[in-house]
């Protein structure tokens, strides 16, 4: 809103109703943004009109940017309110879903180097009773490649019988 501009009407949801209503504001002109007014100085001026503007006095609590703040701040409060309780019902069933997953899974990885191949074989045996369902190949199939590429993973690496444990180029003993 600016000079000679009368939202009476409109600030009394008269018009055009909305549910939550109208509030006024009077932003800065062109003018006030060429002669370098600030925000402070326009939100004055807007307290100012409101206050002394004879049309403004009945819908005064519905006008200015405090007033949209104080709107908006109660709005978003009480839309937090409605769906709090919603979504912590959903989160405290997630937690649940999760900490029964947790329950299957078993406890984690053992800090003991010597307990953690036992580990991870028992882990593949328990994924191994899954049933596959491959269109290309047997489960049992997929399976046998599957520990034939994990043996040779964490097996100790064979050196040729041609060719030195340690190789390097320069020998400098």
């Amino acid at each position: 809103m600016d000079r000679g501009t009368d939202a009476c009407a409109y600030l009394s949801n008269e018009v055009v109703p909305l549910r939550l209503g109208y509030i006024g504001v009077v932003n800065r002109c062109q003018q006030d943004i060429a002669q370098r007014r600030s925000i402070r100085e326009a939100r004055a001026a807007e307290n100012e009109f409101f206050r002394h503007h004879p049309a403004y006095a009945e819908v005064q609590h519905k006008c200015g940017v405090e007033a949209l703040g104080w709107t908006v701040s109660r709005i978003l409060g009480d839309h937090i309110a409605d769906v709090l309780p919603t979504l912590a019902e959903k989160v405290s069933k997630r937690r649940e879903a999760a900490a029964r997953e947790m329950k299957e899974l078993g406890e984690g990885r053992p800090d003991d180097p010597g307990l953690q191949s036992s580990f991870v074989l028992e882990k593949l045996h328990a994924f191994r009773c899954v049933p596959y369902t491959g269109s290309h190949t047997t489960a049992f199939a997929w399976w046998t490649l599957f520990l034939k590429d994990f043996a040779r993973r964490i097996s100790t690496p064979r050196v040729p019988r041609f060719q030195s444990p340690i190789s390097t180029p320069f020998n400098f003993s």
